[in-house]
Protein backbone atom coordinates (compact mmCIF):
# COMPACT_ATOMS: atom_id res chain seq x y z
CA UNK A 1 0.00 0.00 0.00
CA UNK A 2 1.29 3.44 -1.25
CA UNK A 3 1.25 5.66 2.28
CA UNK A 4 1.11 8.88 0.19
CA UNK A 5 -1.08 7.48 -2.49
CA UNK A 6 -3.84 10.30 -2.19
CA UNK A 7 -0.99 12.30 -2.76
CA UNK A 8 0.71 11.24 -5.77
CA UNK A 9 -0.43 13.81 -8.08
CA UNK A 10 0.86 16.75 -6.02
CA UNK A 11 4.12 14.54 -4.72
CA UNK A 12 7.71 15.76 -5.61
CA UNK A 13 10.89 14.11 -3.89
CA UNK A 14 14.73 15.80 -4.47
CA UNK A 15 18.03 13.63 -3.34
CA UNK A 16 21.71 14.91 -3.78
CA UNK A 17 23.90 11.78 -3.63
CA UNK A 18 27.57 10.94 -4.52
CA UNK A 19 28.97 9.37 -7.27
CA UNK A 20 30.16 6.11 -6.21
CA UNK A 21 29.77 2.52 -6.08
CA UNK A 22 27.42 2.57 -2.83
CA UNK A 23 25.15 4.94 -4.86
CA UNK A 24 24.92 2.44 -7.80
CA UNK A 25 23.82 -0.26 -5.09
CA UNK A 26 21.41 1.87 -3.00
CA UNK A 27 19.51 3.53 -5.70
CA UNK A 28 17.25 0.67 -6.93
CA UNK A 29 16.37 0.37 -3.35
CA UNK A 30 15.27 4.18 -2.83
CA UNK A 31 13.09 4.32 -5.92
CA UNK A 32 11.33 0.76 -5.04
CA UNK A 33 10.63 2.21 -1.44
CA UNK A 34 9.38 5.61 -2.55
CA UNK A 35 7.51 4.43 -5.28
CA UNK A 36 5.99 1.36 -3.63
CA UNK A 37 5.93 2.45 0.09
CA UNK A 38 5.37 6.23 -0.52
CA UNK A 39 3.68 6.42 -3.78
CA UNK A 40 5.95 8.82 -5.43
CA UNK A 41 5.76 8.94 -9.34
CA UNK A 42 10.20 8.41 -9.56
CA UNK A 43 9.83 8.51 -13.49
CA UNK A 44 8.47 11.82 -13.62
CA UNK A 45 8.36 13.56 -10.36
CA UNK A 46 12.21 12.97 -8.70
CA UNK A 47 14.93 15.41 -9.47
CA UNK A 48 18.94 14.79 -8.46
CA UNK A 49 21.72 16.70 -7.57
CA UNK A 50 25.14 14.74 -8.03
CA UNK A 51 27.52 15.33 -6.45
CA UNK A 52 30.76 14.23 -8.75
CA UNK A 53 34.78 15.32 -7.85
CA UNK A 54 36.38 17.73 -10.38
CA UNK A 55 37.78 14.83 -13.01
CA UNK A 56 36.12 12.25 -11.81
CA UNK A 57 34.80 9.96 -14.74
CA UNK A 58 30.88 9.68 -15.54
CA UNK A 59 29.68 6.01 -13.94
CA UNK A 60 28.21 4.33 -16.53
CA UNK A 61 26.80 2.51 -14.13
CA UNK A 62 25.11 4.97 -12.17
CA UNK A 63 23.90 6.53 -15.32
CA UNK A 64 22.24 3.18 -16.01
CA UNK A 65 20.72 3.06 -12.31
CA UNK A 66 19.57 6.47 -12.80
CA UNK A 67 17.69 6.15 -16.08
CA UNK A 68 16.25 2.88 -14.85
CA UNK A 69 15.24 4.17 -11.60
CA UNK A 70 13.99 8.04 -12.10
CA UNK A 71 13.74 7.80 -16.26
CA UNK A 72 16.94 10.46 -15.76
CA UNK A 73 19.64 11.19 -18.27
CA UNK A 74 22.79 12.84 -18.30
CA UNK A 75 20.83 15.98 -20.35
CA UNK A 76 18.31 15.54 -18.20
CA UNK A 77 17.04 18.97 -16.61
CA UNK A 78 15.75 16.91 -13.67
CA UNK A 79 19.74 16.20 -13.15
CA UNK A 80 21.63 18.70 -11.83
CA UNK A 81 26.21 17.84 -11.30
CA UNK A 82 27.76 19.41 -8.94
CA UNK A 83 31.75 19.20 -8.52
CA UNK A 84 31.93 20.29 -5.11
CA UNK A 85 30.28 19.45 -1.82
CA UNK A 86 29.48 22.07 0.67
CA UNK A 87 25.85 21.87 3.08
CA UNK A 88 25.61 25.22 1.75
CA UNK A 89 25.45 24.30 -1.55
CA UNK A 90 23.29 21.97 -1.40
CA UNK A 91 20.40 23.89 0.86
CA UNK A 92 21.01 26.10 -1.75
CA UNK A 93 19.97 23.65 -4.50
CA UNK A 94 16.87 22.43 -2.17
CA UNK A 95 15.65 26.21 -1.90
CA UNK A 96 15.76 26.72 -5.85
CA UNK A 97 13.77 23.21 -6.29
CA UNK A 98 10.90 24.05 -4.09
CA UNK A 99 10.58 27.64 -5.68
CA UNK A 100 10.12 25.65 -8.68
CA UNK A 101 7.62 23.51 -7.78
CA UNK A 102 3.43 24.28 -8.03
CA UNK A 103 2.30 26.15 -5.47
CA UNK A 104 0.05 23.00 -4.33
CA UNK A 105 3.31 20.79 -4.37
CA UNK A 106 3.81 18.29 -1.14
CA UNK A 107 7.20 17.96 -1.28
CA UNK A 108 10.43 15.05 -0.31
CA UNK A 109 13.52 15.68 0.57
CA UNK A 110 15.29 12.49 1.52
CA UNK A 111 19.19 11.76 1.33
CA UNK A 112 19.67 8.50 -0.82
CA UNK A 113 19.96 6.85 2.83
CA UNK A 114 16.83 7.77 4.03
CA UNK A 115 13.64 5.64 3.90
CA UNK A 116 11.15 8.03 5.36
CA UNK A 117 8.18 6.39 6.99
CA UNK A 118 4.45 7.90 7.12
CA UNK A 119 1.15 7.53 8.47
CA UNK A 120 -1.44 5.66 5.83
CA UNK A 121 -3.41 8.00 3.40
CA UNK A 122 -2.04 11.50 5.56
CA UNK A 123 -1.85 14.37 3.76
CA UNK A 124 -0.41 16.63 6.28
CA UNK A 125 3.23 17.84 6.70
CA UNK A 126 5.31 15.00 8.25
CA UNK A 127 8.39 14.93 10.74
CA UNK A 128 10.65 11.94 11.01
CA UNK A 129 13.27 11.04 12.96
CA UNK A 130 16.43 8.81 12.32
CA UNK A 131 16.69 5.46 13.45
CA UNK A 132 20.12 4.13 12.19
CA UNK A 133 20.01 0.50 10.48
CA UNK A 134 23.29 -1.88 11.16
CA UNK A 135 23.99 -5.44 9.98
CA UNK A 136 23.96 -8.15 12.09
CA UNK A 137 26.38 -8.64 15.21
CA UNK A 138 27.21 -4.79 14.80
CA UNK A 139 28.83 -5.03 10.98
CA UNK A 140 28.77 -2.95 8.31
CA UNK A 141 28.47 -4.99 4.50
CA UNK A 142 28.52 -3.71 1.38
CA UNK A 143 25.13 -3.81 0.30
CA UNK A 144 23.76 -6.27 -1.78
CA UNK A 145 23.11 -6.54 -5.42
CA UNK A 146 19.38 -5.45 -5.53
CA UNK A 147 18.45 -8.31 -8.35
CA UNK A 148 19.15 -10.99 -5.30
CA UNK A 149 15.57 -10.15 -3.94
CA UNK A 150 16.85 -9.59 -0.47
CA UNK A 151 15.27 -6.38 1.43
CA UNK A 152 17.48 -3.95 2.63
CA UNK A 153 16.09 -3.78 5.93
CA UNK A 154 16.60 -7.52 6.56
CA UNK A 155 20.62 -6.87 5.32
CA UNK A 156 20.48 -4.45 8.09
CA UNK A 157 17.90 -5.73 11.20
CA UNK A 158 20.01 -3.82 14.19
CA UNK A 159 18.24 -0.26 15.37
CA UNK A 160 20.44 2.17 16.84
CA UNK A 161 19.94 5.49 18.30
CA UNK A 162 23.23 7.12 17.82
CA UNK A 163 22.49 10.40 16.03
CA UNK A 164 21.96 12.10 18.12
CA UNK A 165 22.69 10.19 21.46
CA UNK A 166 25.98 9.26 20.82
CA UNK A 167 27.37 12.46 18.36
CA UNK A 168 25.12 14.46 19.50
CA UNK A 169 24.10 15.51 15.85
CA UNK A 170 20.31 16.20 14.78
CA UNK A 171 17.88 13.61 14.44
CA UNK A 172 15.29 15.12 13.38
CA UNK A 173 14.27 15.91 9.41
CA UNK A 174 10.95 17.30 7.58
CA UNK A 175 9.87 13.94 5.58
CA UNK A 176 7.03 15.96 4.28
CA UNK A 177 5.95 19.51 3.53
CA UNK A 178 3.72 21.66 1.63
CA UNK A 179 5.82 23.87 -0.35
CA UNK A 180 3.98 26.84 0.04
CA UNK A 181 3.65 27.71 4.07
CA UNK A 182 -0.17 27.19 5.47
CA UNK A 183 -2.08 30.53 5.82
CA UNK A 184 0.40 32.80 3.73
CA UNK A 185 1.81 33.02 0.15
CA UNK A 186 5.74 32.45 1.27
CA UNK A 187 7.37 29.46 -0.41
CA UNK A 188 9.57 27.04 2.33
CA UNK A 189 12.99 27.43 2.82
CA UNK A 190 15.28 25.44 4.41
CA UNK A 191 18.55 27.10 6.70
CA UNK A 192 20.13 23.58 7.14
CA UNK A 193 18.75 19.80 6.03
CA UNK A 194 17.40 19.65 9.49
CA UNK A 195 14.98 22.89 9.70
CA UNK A 196 13.09 25.40 7.94
CA UNK A 197 14.27 29.18 7.99
CA UNK A 198 11.43 30.02 10.35
CA UNK A 199 12.06 27.95 13.33
CA UNK A 200 15.13 27.27 15.90
CA UNK A 201 14.48 23.46 15.59
CA UNK A 202 12.45 20.79 13.74
CA UNK A 203 8.45 21.13 15.28
CA UNK A 204 6.27 18.08 15.35
CA UNK A 205 6.02 14.95 16.42
CA UNK A 206 8.21 12.81 14.61
CA UNK A 207 7.78 9.14 12.88
CA UNK A 208 10.97 7.01 13.32
CA UNK A 209 12.17 5.65 9.87
CA UNK A 210 15.16 3.67 8.49
CA UNK A 211 18.23 5.57 8.14
CA UNK A 212 21.00 3.27 6.31
CA UNK A 213 24.06 5.38 6.59
CA UNK A 214 26.44 2.90 7.65
CA UNK A 215 26.65 0.66 4.37
CA UNK A 216 30.29 -0.85 3.82
CA UNK A 217 31.88 -1.74 0.94
CA UNK A 218 33.43 0.14 -1.71
CA UNK A 219 32.60 3.81 -1.76
CA UNK A 220 30.44 3.18 1.62
CA UNK A 221 30.12 5.37 4.41
CA UNK A 222 33.53 5.67 5.62
CA UNK A 223 34.32 7.85 2.50
CA UNK A 224 30.81 9.64 2.84
CA UNK A 225 31.97 10.75 6.10
CA UNK A 226 35.48 11.81 5.18
CA UNK A 227 33.91 13.71 2.35
CA UNK A 228 31.43 15.34 4.97
CA UNK A 229 33.94 15.84 7.91
CA UNK A 230 36.66 18.05 5.43
CA UNK A 231 33.57 20.06 3.93
CA UNK A 232 32.82 20.98 7.65
CA UNK A 233 36.70 21.47 8.32
CA UNK A 234 37.01 24.13 4.95
CA UNK A 235 33.60 26.05 6.28
CA UNK A 236 35.19 25.98 9.78
CA UNK A 237 31.91 24.53 10.70
CA UNK A 238 31.30 23.79 14.01
CA UNK A 239 29.77 20.89 12.52
CA UNK A 240 33.17 18.94 12.48
CA UNK A 241 33.20 17.52 16.23
CA UNK A 242 30.25 15.38 15.17
CA UNK A 243 31.85 14.09 12.27
CA UNK A 244 35.07 13.32 14.79
CA UNK A 245 33.20 11.84 17.29
CA UNK A 246 31.20 9.71 14.59
CA UNK A 247 35.07 8.86 12.82
CA UNK A 248 36.42 7.94 16.42
CA UNK A 249 33.90 5.11 16.24
CA UNK A 250 35.21 3.05 13.56
CA UNK A 251 38.02 1.64 11.42
CA UNK A 252 38.97 -0.17 8.21
CA UNK A 253 40.72 -3.54 8.32
CA UNK A 254 43.67 -4.33 5.49
CA UNK A 255 41.06 -5.81 3.89
CA UNK A 256 38.93 -2.78 3.27
CA UNK A 257 35.77 -4.45 5.88
CA UNK A 258 34.72 -1.95 8.31
CA UNK A 259 35.05 -2.38 11.70
CA UNK A 260 34.25 -1.07 15.38
CA UNK A 261 36.87 0.26 17.38
CA UNK A 262 36.67 -0.51 21.26
CA UNK A 263 35.03 3.00 22.16
CA UNK A 264 31.90 2.36 18.80
CA UNK A 265 31.75 -1.45 20.08
CA UNK A 266 31.14 -0.05 23.43
CA UNK A 267 28.73 2.87 22.15
CA UNK A 268 26.88 1.02 19.73
CA UNK A 269 25.81 -2.00 21.94
CA UNK A 270 24.14 0.09 24.17
CA UNK A 271 22.32 1.85 22.13
CA UNK A 272 21.29 -1.06 19.20
CA UNK A 273 18.58 -3.59 19.18
CA UNK A 274 16.85 -6.02 16.85
CA UNK A 275 14.24 -4.82 15.05
CA UNK A 276 10.79 -5.55 16.29
CA UNK A 277 9.01 -5.93 12.97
Amino acid sequence: MMALGLLRARLYLWVMLPSSPASVKMVPYFAQHYEERVGVDTKRRVTVLLHRPAGAPIDERLSEALRDAFGIDDSSPRLSVVSNFSSALKVRALNAWIASLPKDAMAIYADLDEFFEYPPNTRRNVLGRMVERVGPNLTFPALRDFREGISIADQYPLECRTRKNLFGGVDLKHALFSVVERGTKRRRRFANSHRFDTEKTPRGQPIDFAHYAYVGGPGGFLDTLQVKWQAKRDAKNAGQRVYDRERACFRRRIDGTITLTAAGTKAFTARCYDDPS
